[in-house]
């Protein structure tokens, strides 16, 4: 009730929105605009008096019933840790000693990362003085209290504890069992795995193989995505909303289409039938010591073993992956070259730095458009194309899925070599890193070295210190 009236009082006393802005512009030092991409801007009121006086006593009310809980819990709980009467168990007194070990923590945390930056707020505003550098940084303490809330409840609690624990090293264990391959025969494509994952049936695993095809088309997808935000961001700002809020559901969606179209087609176009099984049957337990009917797999045929003619039920799986890419390529490569050929024009009437930081993406997208085609588009492309080829090929090539994985860390190495800003930051973070490791390293009589070999006096009085 009081987090949802608190602020009701500084409501009646709305001003004239744009007689207020005006004031308002004479009071700060920087230059505020009245529209942000035809958003207005709202002031609630010049006089701090109202909005101080709510926030100190919602915060003062809150404050107060957590410590008045908390002392309380606190008190009982050692009173009865104490009382003979009322003896224990030892696991019953160490459980009682973690609970108020996690009372006290969990207290800490929103009196940390809430109370002492409101507490800051309300003494500045009163004060009337303004640090914009100090706002932003209880802004962020701010946004960091749910986190901590969390992390604070998994590790100090047992039970949340193991459970969290338990549930990362399942997902680890399963991505390590779970390695997908492929192995070319020919004029056909095995997709396989050896392991069961989830420890699922056969049809089951058949499924979640095909379900992982959903993220490679996702992340390609919002490659594409990636890069029509870069060229609305320079060239058509207002069509920027799309990307806010709950339009963001209209990109996902678009790259959960890509990602079903292509799982669905996967699973569809890549079931066995009585050809293609018997044309890995005799391959599978020469190179992997289990039979095809053992391991979820699909596979496809690109010709008819017999009479070589064109299988376009399984074709039809290579040209579904091939239009997918095609469509993500191709947005990237548009976008590219029309950012590239109106570039110049458009950020001349920008700041110098604006007009340098518009560059510098410019030429990590440039880049970026190099590394997914060399780690997710060109690998594919390759697999795709092979069993079209129909040459005589007995090997596999799940090394090559592997590439995919190299992605994420290629594409942050790009953005951090080429945007200034961000490469000033990692590299000062690795000097400061390098820094704290090199300490424990050095030696401890270095120093007294140094002085030894000072033709000075005081490397008598340092001897006689040794000695």
């Amino acid at each position: 009730m009081t987090t949802l009236l608190y602020f009701v009082p500084a409501f009646f006393e709305l001003p004239n929105q744009d007689k207020v802005f005006m004031d308002l512009k004479k009071i700060l030092p920087c230059n505020i605009q009245q529209f942000y991409d035809n958003r207005k801007v709202f002031i609630l009121t010049l006089d701090s008096a109202t909005p101080l006086y709510c926030v100190f006593f919602f915060n003062l009310f809150t404050l107060g019933q957590c410590l008045i809980f908390f002392t309380t819990t606190l008190i009982k709980l050692i009173r009865q840790s104490r009382n003979k009467a009322l003896a224990a168990s030892q696991r019953t007194l160490k459980m009682r000693r973690k609970l108020v070990m996690a009372i006290v923590i969990q207290t800490l945390c929103p009196c940390i990362l809430i109370s002492i930056p409101m507490e800051y707020l309300i003494t500045s505003t009163y004060l009337n003085h303004y640090d914009q550098s100090l706002n932003r940084l209880v802004m962020i303490f701010f946004a960091l209290h749910g986190i901590f809330a969390t992390l604070t409840m998994v590790f100090i609690h047992q039970p949340y504890r193991e459970t969290t624990l338990g549930s990362v090293y399942w997902i680890f264990r399963w991505t390590r069992k779970a390695r997908k391959n492929v192995h070319m025969l020919n004029t056909g494509a095995l997709y396989f795995t050896l392991s069961r994952p989830l420890n699922a049936n056969l049809d089951i695993s058949k499924i979640l193989l095909a379900v992982y095809t959903w993220f490679y088309a996702f992340t390609i997808s919002l490659l594409a995505v990636l890069f029509i935000y870069r060229y609305l961001a320079v060239f058509n700002q207002k069509h920027l909303k799309f990307f806010r809020g709950f339009s963001m559901l209209i990109w996902f969606s678009y790259c959960s289409f890509f990602g079903f179209q292509y799982s669905i087609g996967t699973y569809t176009f890549m079931t066995f039938d009585d050809i293609s099984f018997a044309y890995f049957r005799d391959e599978v337990p020469l190179r992997y010591n289990m039979t095809l009917a053992e391991i979820p797999a699909m596979g496809i045929v690109a010709y008819d073993p017999v009479d070589g003619s064109i299988r376009w039920w399984n074709v039809m799986c290579l040209l579904n992956i091939f239009t997918i890419m095609a469509i993500q390529y191709t947005i990237m490569i548009c976008c590219g070259l029309k950012m590239h050929w109106e570039m110049e024009d458009k950020i001349k009437y920008y700041s110098p730095a604006l007009r340098r930081h518009h560059q510098q993406f410019f030429k990590t997208l440039v880049i970026q458009i190099s590394a997914p085609t060399m780690t997710l588009f060109a690998p594919l492309v390759f697999i795709v194309c092979l069993p079209m080829f129909n040459m005589e090929i007995d090997m596999s090539v799940g090394v090559l899925i592997c590439s995919f994985t190299m992605y994420p860390a290629i594409d942050a190495l790009i953005v951090m070599y080429v945007v200034s800003d961000y490469r000033k930051i990692a590299l000062k973070l690795l000097k400061s890193v390098t820094r704290k490791m090199r300490k424990p390293f050095k030696s401890p009589k270095s120093g007294t070295k140094s002085v030894a070999k000072r033709p000075e006096p005081m490397s008598t009085s340092t001897q006689v210190a040794n000695e």
